[in-house]
């Protein structure tokens, strides 16, 4: 910010950091999260500036060397249904009605370039008081905020709670069909943000003491298994997880789930099966789906993430037994290849059923 204001910048033009790298400064926590408001200036002072516009829907402008975002102050008016359904304003607005437009008090808090802070809805007092509270009756209008909400409750630190004023509001966006207009697109960008640096169970157990984790993700009955994990998950581990106790097919209208991802949540299944199975079939259907020793190791791993009990080193061994039979039997000069793939099929349930009856697959596993 610094560079820009030594560069002639016309007095009128007044440039502040603005939201999370204020809020996060504050909590005194590590933060990447720098966005510059730029109030009294209009699109062709940014140009002439050296910024490049970005905005398609806002006038969002970038610093070619830092690659920062620096955004016109605005006001916003609703227009339509959603997040997309805003017009916007930039002609004479005031640092405060650009604040006014946000979602939290604590995301409405601005520095100048003296590291003045400047609070007009009392984010600092809601950050000590570990409160998510709305900054004005426009919270209602998208309804992107509520996952935000939900998300911010299970990333910041020190337990923050929800002001009752704001799940009242939250109420009412739900009477009102706001969710409905929820795209897959920022649910499962809302998604990505909480799972690379927060407790994913945090962010559903919100959604359901809001009383909107049905509106939101209809097909998500249960997500327990995410309670308590070893590790981080990914999008498509997360995928795999929810699977074993809800509808992947009703999850993939929820989300904009790839076909890669739906096949890894499918064979995770299969092997979340054959655990709870004494059918040597089953294990030999799991088996028969990894594609190779990177997907099997991704699978146990993510078993073990989630507490599942068996043995990795004996799975693995048997996917290398499972597979080289295949290689024996099609290279096998004594065999006719008319009844290779029959052998190929016999010589694995065999294989599979020792591993079962030996106790490489426990008769009744459990979790841990």
């Amino acid at each position: 910010m610094q560079r820009w204001l030594k560069r002639g910048v016309k007095p009128a033009i007044k440039i502040y950091r603005v939201g999370g790298a204020i809020r996060d400064k504050i909590l005194q926590i590590e933060s990447n999260d720098n966005d510059y408001v730029v109030v009294g200036a209009t699109p062709e002072d940014m140009k002439e500036l050296g910024f490049f516009s970005v905005g398609k829907e806002f006038p969002v402008f970038i610093d070619p060397k830092t690659k920062e975002e620096y955004a016109l102050a605005r006001r916003e008016r609703k227009s339509g249904d959603g997040y997309l359904g805003f017009q916007f304003d930039i002609e004479d607005v005031s640092l405060k009605e650009d604040l006014q437009r946000r979602d939290l008090t604590i995301n409405a808090i601005a520095e100048d370039s003296n590291g003045e802070i400047i609070d007009p809805f009392e984010g600092v007092q809601d950050i000590t008081t570990r409160t998510l509270r709305h900054v004005s009756s426009s919270f209602k209008e998208d309804p992107v905020r509520v996952l935000r909400i939900a998300r911010f409750r299970a990333t910041l630190p020190h337990n923050f709670q929800i002001a009752n004023e704001t799940k009242k509001f939250v109420g009412e966006m739900k009477d009102s069909g706001e969710l409905q207009y929820l795209q897959p697109d920022r649910v499962r960008m809302e998604l990505n943000k909480v799972l690379e640096k927060g407790d994913i169970y945090t962010f559903f157990q919100t959604l359901r003491e809001l009383d909107i984790l049905n509106d939101i993700f209809p097909s998500i009955n249960s997500f327990s298994r995410v309670q308590l994990l070893k590790n981080r998950l990914y999008f498509d581990d997360l995928i795999a997880i929810l699977s074993i106790d809800n509808s992947l097919d009703e999850l993939s209208k929820n989300l904009k789930i790839s076909k890669q991802s739906l096949r890894f949540a499918n064979l995770f299944s299969l092997f979340y099966n054959s655990l709870y199975s004494d059918e040597p079939k089953d294990t030999a259907l799991f088996l028969n789906g990894v594609r190779d020793s990177r997907v099997m190791s991704r699978v146990l791993d993510l078993g073990e993430n989630i507490y599942l009990y068996f043995d990795n080193e004996s799975y693995l061994t048997l996917f290398k037994a499972f597979k080289n039979i295949g290689k024996d039997v099609s290279q096998s000069r004594d065999i006719p290849q008319k009844d290779r793939k029959k052998e190929i099929e016999k010589r694995r349930y065999i294989l599979v059923e020792e591993f079962c009856r030996g106790g490489g697959n426990p008769p009744f596993p459990q979790e841990k």
